[in-house]
C-alpha cells in the first residue's frame, strides 16, 4: 500500500494525538515537594516552601547566653543567619557535624534561621493524602513538629510550626 504525504501526516497527527494526552490525575491526588534530608540515619524532610537555601557547614561564631539548641551565627552574602542544632531542639540523640554535613535556611513570614543536618538527599514530591498524622514513638516535644510520616518512614516536619515557635526568637536585651 502507497501512502502519500498527506496520509502519512494524518496518520502521525492522530497517532501523536493519541499519545499526548496527559493522564488525568484526580483532585484527591495533591502533592507537594519536600527537601529530604537526614539526622541520625533517618529520613527527614520538610515542605520546599519554608526552605530558602541550602550550604555546606561554614564556620559558625557561637554566641554567649543563648539556648543549648542554639549553635551560633553565620554570615550568608552579609546577612547573619541563626544556626540551631535541630536535633537538641526536637529531643533526638545528639549528632556530630561531619564534612558532609549541610545546613538548611528555613523561611518563613517574620523568622527566618538555619538547621544543621546530616546531609541532603534531594527534592520529592509527596502526595499528601499518603502523609500518616497517627504517631507513635516519639517524644512530646518532637511530636509536636512532625507533621507526619509517609509510607516511606519519611518523617515530615512542621515548617510552619519551625517557623513560629517563640523559643527560637532569640531577642534578650542587656
Amino acid at each position: 500500500m502507497i501512502v502519500n504525504d498527506t496520509e502519512k501526516f494524518e496518520i502521525l497527527r492522530k497517532r501523536s494525538k493519541k499519545y499526548a494526552i496527559a493522564p488525568e490525575v484526580e483532585s484527591d491526588e495533591a502533592f507537594s515537594e519536600f527537601l529530604e534530608f537526614f539526622l541520625n540515619g533517618e529520613r527527614y524532610a520538610v515542605e520546599n516552601i519554608y526552605v530558602k537555601e541550602v550550604y555546606p557547614v561554614k564556620n559558625f561564631t557561637r554566641i554567649p547566653c543563648t539556648p543549648q539548641f542554639i549553635l551560633g551565627v553565620v554570615n550568608i552574602r552579609g546577612d547573619l543567619i541563626s544556626v540551631t542544632d535541630i536535633r537538641t531542639f526536637l529531643n533526638l540523640k545528639p549528632g556530630i557535624i561531619t564534612d558532609s554535613s549541610k545546613i538548611i535556611i528555613l523561611s518563613g513570614k517574620n523568622m527566618e534561621f538555619a538547621i544543621v543536618v546530616d546531609d541532603v538527599a534531594g527534592i520529592s514530591k509527596i502526595f499528601l493524602k499518603t502523609i500518616d498524622t497517627f504517631m507513635t514513638g516519639f517524644s512530646e516535644v518532637t511530636e509536636n513538629f512532625i507533621k507526619g510520616v509517609t509510607p516511606e518512614r519519611l518523617i515530615i516536619l512542621d515548617g510552619e510550626k519551625l517557623l513560629t515557635d517563640k523559643r527560637l526568637i532569640v531577642n534578650d536585651t542587656l
